[in-house]
């Protein structure tokens, strides 16, 4: 099992008029021994091994707030509350979007239970797509928008994506830290968890090779800054060829390790294919509760196949959604991605 040395992407919370500022460092924290491999650049796997130590503010203090769309619940609600659903309505200022409310509120939990924290995968669909995407109006300038709001409904803790560019990455971190293995990347709040030890493991290739190129899953430790209990948090993508079972067979091994102990640990990601199966087989419970399609092809509609996934040990989902807004005010739609995101509100086992 390799682990990596991760490149932490922070947001310095400066805007001037030449745009987004962004300051990029390697994961600090302890090196294990022999881990001096070099940080990924421009999406480029690397050896070594490194925990990372992500502690402090990455620039979004305190609660957001909707701006009239539904705004996102209170901030990190300490042990007595763990920020009430507070689901406003669907439409941006203009009245182009349409879909289901997002989810709210930081990390917190209730009384006399574990911490709650708010989780989401996504795929945002590689932006070296743009020339093909742009032909129907769903290139990644004309989604970015539709991601952002996203994030303002859902407010995740933390989130997945899947088929990320350095230019995606860049565009989706203010107001989180992020930790990135080739197209995979975990983003997190810092002013509500707390990053902790993690690592990484390139998957093997079973059938076909990926025309993609390399699959991995990347996992984090995180402890809700209210509380003493730590999860680990794993996103993976695999592949689009070939036989994605042993894959995700390799991703819920490795998982179960890190919750062999009872630490609760939730897995999420585009599987490529309907991995329930798969999930409950190795012992996780599925965190969503609606299984209809996620994948569309910016088709919309819910026939497609279900790719997109959340499993989880020593966790309790207390909702979940998939998230179908879609920009409508275009001809066709535009939507946040070709698949729809997931997340869930979990609940860690006291």
């Amino acid at each position: 099992m390799k682990h990596s040395r991760f490149k932490v992407l922070v947001w310095v919370g400066a805007v001037s008029a030449g745009g987004l500022a962004l300051a990029c460092s390697d994961a600090t924290g302890s090196a294990n021994a022999g881990g001096a491999g070099q940080s990924n650049t421009g999406g480029a796997s690397s050896a070594g091994t490194a925990n990372t130590a992500g502690a402090m503010n990455a620039g979004a203090a305190g609660a957001a707030t909707g701006g009239g769309n539904g705004g996102v619940g209170g901030s990190l609600g300490g042990s007595a509350a763990g920020g009430s659903a507070n689901l406003g309505g669907s439409a941006t200022a203009g009245g182009g979007v349409a879909g289901t409310a997002g989810a709210s509120g930081g990390a917190g939990g209730t009384a006399g239970a574990g911490p709650r924290v708010v989780i989401l995968t996504y795929n945002d669909r590689t932006a070296t797509a743009n020339g093909e995407d742009a032909k129907i109006g769903n290139d990644w300038p004309h989604r970015l928008p539709l991601a952002k709001q996203m994030l303002t409904d859902v407010d995740p803790d933390a989130f997945g994506i899947q088929e990320a560019t350095d230019g995606q990455v860049s565009d989706l971190t203010p107001g989180y830290r992020v930790l990135r293995e080739a197209e995979v990347a975990i983003f997190y709040r810092a002013d509500r968890l707390e990053a902790l030890d993690g690592g990484s493991m390139k998957l093997g290739v079973f059938g076909n090779p990926d025309p993609w190129g390399d699959r991995w899953v990347l996992w984090q430790r995180f402890r809700p800054v209210f509380g003493t209990k730590t999860f680990y948090l794993f996103v993976t993508h695999l592949s689009t060829a070939g036989d994605n079972v042993p894959q995700a067979k390799q991703v819920f091994d490795a998982a179960t390790a890190k919750a062999a102990d009872g630490t609760p640990t939730v897995v999420i990601g585009d599987f490529n294919y309907d991995a329930a199966g798969t999930l409950l087989g190795a012992g996780f419970s599925d965190a969503v509760s609606d299984h209809l399609g996620t994948f569309h092809a910016f088709a919309g509609g819910r026939g497609g196949p279900r790719f997109d996934f959340i499993g989880t040990k020593h966790f309790t989902s207390i909702e979940s959604q998939v998230y179908t807004h879609a920009d409508t005010s275009h001809s066709p739609p535009v939507y946040p991605s070709d698949h729809y995101p997931v997340w869930a509100r979990l609940q860690l086992s006291p």
